[in-house]
C-alpha cells in the first residue's frame, strides 16, 4: 500500500463509445437553474420525523418511512411527462434529475429519490432545499417567507464561513462551493486501437498505467469533510482516435455537506449535447481508478463521552464476502484507534495494522485464506474517524454512469466507535 495519502489522485478513466457521425462538442457547463424551476410549490415533498428517520429510509433505499401531504408525491428521479417535454422531443425521455443538472449536485440517486423535482425534503420539520446556490434551510412555517425572499434575494449576507442568512432562521449553505472553478482538460493524444474501441472483440486491456492522472486536492491536508476534501472538480474531453466524435467525459470525487447530511463518493460519466445541453448516453465501459484516499470527519461530542479508553488498537467490526478463493474480499473493517492520527506515517502504519487484524480475524474463520483486498478501513480516534480507501477502481459496461457512494453520518460512527457488539 502507498504511503501518500495526503494527495488525492484520479486516474482518467475509458469511454468506448458508439461510432457515429456528429459534430465536435467543446466541454461546456450547464447554466444555472432558473429560480421558477427552482422554487415550484406544486410538488409534495417527503417528511421525516427525524434524521435518524431519514437515515433509515436512505440506507434501506426505499420509502417506507416516508409521510407526505400528498399520495402523489414525484422523484426528482421520475421522468418528465410527455406534456411537458420540449415539442420537437416529446419522444426523448428525461428525468427531473437530468434535466436540472441534480445528477452533479446529488449523484447518490438513493438520496436523490428522496427529494421532489425541486430537490425538497422535510426532516425534523426543517425544509432543506437544494440547488446550484447550495442548501437552503428553514422552519417548514417560514416556507412562504422563504419563497417571497428568495426571489428577490437567493444569496443572503455571510454569517460565517459558507453560510449565508436570507432572513431570520432562513439560511443558506454553500454546499456546491467547489463547483463555480471547474478545470477543463482535453485529452487528444491516448493511442487506442480503433477495431478495439469500436468493438471491444480484442481480450487485451489498454495500458491504463500510461493514462494521465491529476492532483484533486488542493490543500495540505484534507480537512472536514464539510470543506470540500477533494478540491476543484475535474471535466475532462476525451477524443479517441479515428473517431469523429466528441463525447464530455467526467470523472469525479466529491464530497458535499448538505447542512443535515454529508456524504463523498467517486463518479463518472459520458455526457452528450442534446436539447437540453448535456445529457447522460450510454458506454460499453466505464472505468475510474483512484489512489489512497483518507476522509477525515470529527466525531460528535456525545459519541466521544461514551467511547472506552483504550492502549491499542481495537478490532470491532470485519465485513467480508464469502471465501472461495485464497483472497479475502473485505468491504469494510473497523477499528478503534487509541489516539488521532497527526501524519501520514501513523496514518499507513494504522492502516496496515488494520489490515493485519482482518487478516487475522479471516484467516481464523477460513485457514485456506491467504491474503485480504479491503476496500474501506475506518479507523476511530478519540476525537476524528479517517476513512481509507486503497487504490482500487470501479468498471461498469453498457452504462451511463458509475458510481461509488461512502456515507459519513454520524449515527453509522456510532455504531462502531462505543465498542466492540456481541
Amino acid at each position: 500500500m502507498k504511503t501518500n495519502f495526503r494527495h488525492l489522485l484520479l486516474a482518467i478513466f475509458m469511454i468506448f463509445a458508439a461510432c457515429e457521425q456528429d459534430e465536435l462538442i467543446v466541454p461546456e457547463q450547464q447554466p444555472e437553474q432558473s429560480k421558477q424551476q427552482l422554487v415550484n410549490p406544486d410538488f409534495p415533498m417527503l417528511q421525516y420525523s427525524s434524521r435518524d428517520a431519514f437515515y433509515a429510509a436512505l440506507e434501506s433505499g426505499v420509502e417506507s418511512t416516508r409521510s407526505t401531504t400528498s399520495n402523489s408525491f414525484i422523484s426528482l428521479l421520475d421522468e418528465i411527462p410527455v406534456s411537458l417535454r420540449s415539442a420537437s422531443n416529446d419522444d426523448e425521455e428525461m428525468s427531473y434529475y437530468e434535466l436540472n443538472g441534480y445528477d452533479e449536485l446529488v449523484p447518490n440517486k438513493d438520496f436523490a429519490k428522496l427529494l421532489n423535482p425541486n430537490g425538497e425534503i422535510m426532516v425534523n420539520d426543517t425544509i432543506y432545499l437544494i440547488n446550484r446556490n447550495g442548501t437552503y434551510y428553514f422552519p417548514k412555517e417560514k416556507e412562504e417567507e422563504f419563497r417571497n425572499i428568495y426571489a428577490m434575494d437567493s444569496i443572503g449576507t455571510e454569517v460565517s464561513e459558507d453560510l449565508y442568512e436570507l432572513a431570520d432562521n432562513i439560511y443558506r449553505f454553500d454546499t456546491f462551493k467547489e463547483l463555480k472553478d471547474l478545470i477543463e482538460i482535453d485529452l487528444d493524444s491516448l493511442d487506442f486501437e480503433t477495431n478495439e474501441v469500436e468493438t471491444r472483440s480484442s481480450n487485451n486491456e489498454p495500458n491504463y498505467a500510461s493514462f494521465p492522472s491529476y492532483k484533486a486536492d488542493r490543500h495540505t491536508w484534507l480537512g472536514k469533510l464539510r470543506q470540500g476534501l477533494f478540491g476543484n472538480d475535474k471535466w475532462y474531453s476525451v477524443e479517441i482516435k479515428n473517431i469523429s466524435k466528441k463525447r464530455k467525459v467526467r470523472g469525479r470525487l466529491y464530497a458535499y455537506h448538505y447542512a443535515f447530511y454529508s456524504e463523498a463518493g467517486i463518479t463518472g460519466q459520458v455526457k452528450k449535447k442534446n436539447w437540453i445541453g448535456w445529457s447522460k448516453e450510454p458506454a460499453q465501459e466505464i472505468r475510474v481508478g483512484w489512489r489512497p484516499v483518507v476522509l477525515t470527519v470529527k466525531i460528535p461530542e456525545l459519541a466521544r463521552i461514551q467511547r472506552p479508553v483504550i492502549q491499542q488498537p481495537v478490532l470491532t467490526n470485519v465485513l467480508a464476502e464469502p471465501f472461495p478463493h485464497k483472497t479475502a474480499r473485505v468491504e469494510w473493517v473497523h477499528v478503534l484507534l487509541p489516539t488521532d492520527l497527526l501524519t501520514d506515517q501513523q496514518v499507513n502504519q494504522y492502516t496496515q495494522q488494520a489490515i493485519q487484524m482482518a487478516f487475522s480475524h479471516v484467516r481464523s474463520k477460513h485457514n485456506s485464506v491467504t491474503e485480504v483486498k479491503c476496500k474501506n478501513i475506518v479507523m476511530a480516534g478519540p476525537s476524528t474517524i479517517y476513512h481509507v480507501m486503497p487504490d482500487d477502481f470501479i468498471i461498469a459496461y453498457n452504462a451511463k454512469e458509475i458510481n461509488r457512494v461512502c456515507l459519513l453520518i454520524p449515527n453509522q460512527a456510532h455504531n462502531f466507535i462505543c465498542g466492540p457488539s456481541g
